[in-house]
């Protein structure tokens, strides 16, 4: 795009003129597009709120303006609010034009220049997403009968903004702090509680020289509340801290991590559910002290006010409650720790070491309209003349690609270099000893300029790899991968089996049969948790003759290995790019083994926040124990002092009190193991390689929690052996 004689890259949408009619989105400023844009004659477009505040400043005049989109004049006529993201995200959608689709349109050959079109739609009031369903699968049978070389199929899903395994993750770290929630209410209830009794002496104290019980009550209350803010404001303090760390350790990581803020809403939700919290464990101890008797409160001490049966099984359920939930969260971060671990574990099928992607933009190669247009002149037919420009494009794309891969291997430090192009999309095939057709993807590689699979070190498990007589036009040999050869002839030799198109499609060159040379293994160059496809590759070079079609998408894509630093290839690389006619511009510059890091970032993201509050959910636990552990060694102080002047042994009197502790502990790690299992089901998506029934997370948080807790009831047991009887009841 060119504005103010500045070019900058930009990523847009083509979109039907009643797209934002459709979605019932306003626009900031001007208009939506109308309902006859979107031909050549009406070139207008829709800036987006961040490229209207970066382009021109957040100026109203902007409506009106003419801007250049890849050499063509647009008029702007409407700027989109900041929440406008549909349908590439914040930062990615910066634009929208409008795109007509008349029936001659929809109907004609397939056009290179043709992307992927999302249909978004409306269901009709009283019509279900099935019967929905059952139409198109019924289309899609029509048309692979039509054109039975492609595997027709549609998924009809309710469009609710979300991933589903987006959605799932959110709604786990929802329940995760819910549980670290309800960790907190129990533990500080207890807290309070437990002060409320102690207090019994002074609460009779002050009502026996005036104090009315409903002063006390609300003291009591104003307590809770405070405390409930206190922590409110401590939380909203550490949440900036958080989204910092998040920014600074995973910004080139996570999608879209930069609009990660804290929120209004989510502020005045946190201050309300602090609130409820404080009213709710504050009405507790308010109506203790409402009910105090005063003649009995003066003659006891806090420490033989021992409590009553219904207290200490209040005590004792908010303990199993707070270790169960500890259980939930512990539970939850091993199993996350272990995906983790078994996905760096995943073998990509090559050597990320030192190996290196680049991308350059070939649009300033394509010569399509002109190709077009030379060959209507020469007397073909619109369909005829679509496919002799094809070829010649992809032609031309193929004779620039080797002389860019022989200048990447001219450039210092570059080890080697290859090309390959993944065409959109997948082919229905007929695999030699099957009936079926089978969808198989297709990888086209370079072998002649630069062997594509000695350059990223894939492992030939049979076979041969491509050499460059195979790209000599009417070889017909492939390399598949094992993922191809398991699924289409499991349990057998792969090598010399055919496979092949069952019709070709017009303009195709690929009607002839192919027969597999070599398996390699499945390879993995971006994502490791994805699944592997059937693939089969072939190389470009004996395509070009033919102009076979799929070869338009990702053109410009290369890989080399080399042994220095990127930071230092970045200069030569553009450089490259630049000198050649026309020049084209470096688009990407990455790492593999970076790439293949950073696909694991939102588990680890994840795997670190529910290790925090795992880690909480721990600490919180064992304090809570303690805290009940001590304040019953205080409360039956009285009773300990007798004990051991009866003749009772220290170690009797501190196991008394360990097998309080132990048998609480034990009662909330059963509780919580039954409830992380049936919690983990829900989760089994967003696992990699691990159980719901984990052995290893459940053995290693079993015995992290049994230590920690073991600690916190070893401590006021200790303490309540070396009580001093003569200290115990000397008011006695």
């Amino acid at each position: 795009m060119q504005v103010n004689e500045k070019t900058v890259k930009l990523r847009g949408a083509k979109v039907a003129p009643n797209f934002f009619r459709f979605l019932r989105i306003r626009p900031l400023a001007g208009r939506t597009f109308l309902p006859d844009e979107g031909g050549e004659a009406s070139r207008v477009i829709i800036l987006s709120h961040g490229l209207w505040q970066r382009q021109f400043g957040g100026a109203p005049d902007a409506i009106g303006k003419a801007i250049k989109l890849d050499g063509d004049a647009y008029t702007v006529v409407g700027i989109m609010p900041s929440n406008v993201q549909f349908p590439f995200g914040r930062g990615q959608s910066q634009f929208w034009i409008p795109q007509m689709f008349p029936a001659e349109e929809l109907t004609r050959a397939w056009d290179p220049e043709d992307g992927t079109w999302q249909v978004i739609g409306r269901l009709r009031q009283g019509v279900a997403l099935r019967e929905l369903q059952t139409v198109l699968d019924t289309v899609a049978a029509r048309w692979l009968k039509e054109q039975p070389n492609q595997r027709w199929k549609f998924k009809v899903y309710r469009w609710r903004g979300i991933s589903p395994t987006l959605e799932k993750t959110l709604w786990s770290l929802q329940a995760m702090v819910g549980a670290l929630l309800v960790i907190a209410c129990a533990n500080v209830g207890n807290l309070l509680l437990s002060r409320a009794f102690s207090r019994r002496g002074e609460f009779g104290v002050r009502m026996a020289i005036g104090a009315g019980r409903l002063r006390i009550a609300r003291q009591l209350l104003v307590e809770s509340l405070s405390l409930a803010g206190v922590g409110a404001a401590l939380g909203v303090f550490f949440s900036w801290g958080g989204i910092i760390a998040l920014d600074k350790f995973y910004l080139s990581e996570l999608p879209r991590i930069n609009v990660i803020g804290v929120d209004w809403r989510v502020l005045g939700a946190t201050c309300l559910v602090s609130a409820t919290a404080g009213v709710f464990f504050g009405i507790a101890p308010a109506w203790l002290a409402a009910r105090v008797n005063v003649n009995e409160s003066l003659k006891e001490t806090a420490q033989q006010h021992s409590g009553g049966f219904l207290q200490r099984l209040f005590h004792d359920g908010l303990v199993v409650v707070q270790v169960s939930f500890a259980v939930v969260l512990l539970a939850g971060a091993g199993m996350m720790i272990h995906s983790v671990v078994e996905l760096l574990r995943v073998d990509p099928g090559l050597g990320p070491k030192g190996l290196y992607y680049v991308q350059y933009d070939p649009n300033s190669v394509t010569r399509w309209k002109s190709d077009l247009d030379a060959a209507m002149r020469g007397g073909l037919s619109l369909k005829e003349a679509r496919t002799e420009a094809y070829r010649r494009q992809v032609r031309l794309w193929v004779n620039w690609q080797d002389l860019i891969l022989e200048r990447l291997h001219a450039i210092p430090g570059i080890e080697a270099a290859a090309a390959k192009a993944e065409p959109a999309g997948g082919y229905g095939f007929q695999v030699e000893g099957r009936n079926d057709l089978v969808q198989l993807d297709k990888g086209v590689v370079s072998v002649r300029m630069g062997d594509y699979f000695r350059t990223v070190g894939v492992p030939l498990i049979a076979g041969r790899l491509l050499t460059k007589e195979d790209g000599v036009p009417g070889q017909q040999t492939v390399v598949v991968n094992e993922r191809l050869a398991s699924e289409c002839w499991p349990g057998q030799n792969p090598l010399g089996k055919k496979l092949r198109p069952p019709s070709p499609p017009p303009g195709a060159g690929f009607a002839t049969e192919r027969v597999v040379v070599g398996v390699v293994k499945n390879i993995k160059d971006y994502w490791r948790d994805a699944e592997a496809k059937p693939v089969f590759y072939e190389p470009f070079e004996r395509l070009a003759p033919d102009g076979e079609t799929g070869l338009y998408f990702n053109i410009g894509n290369y890989i080399f290995r080399s042994r220095l630093d990127p930071a230092v290839l970045r200069e030569p690389l553009m450089r490259l790019g630049h000198e050649m006619s026309p020049a084209v511009e470096l688009i990407v510059l990455s790492s593999i083994e970076a790439d293949l890091y950073r696909s694991t970032a939102p588990r680890r993201v994840m795997m670190w926040l529910l290790i925090t509050m795992g880690g909480l959910g721990l600490l919180i636990s064992a304090l809570g124990v303690y805290a009940v552990m001590a304040c019953a060694v205080a409360r039956r102080t009285r009773e300990i002092g007798i004990r051991l002047a009866l003749g009772a042994g220290r170690g009797q009197v501190r196991n008394l009190f360990l097998r309080h502790g132990v048998r609480l502990i034990v009662n909330g790690m059963v509780l919580g193991v039954v409830v992380a299992i049936t919690a983990g089901q829900y989760m089994e998506s967003l696992l990699f390689g691990v159980t719901p029934t984990d052995p290893w997370a459940f053995s290693g948080i079993v015995v992290i929690l049994a230590v920690a807790a073991g600690v916190a009831c070893w401590l006021p047991a200790r303490r309540a052996a070396n009580v001093d009887p003569m200290v115990a009841l000397r008011y006695e």
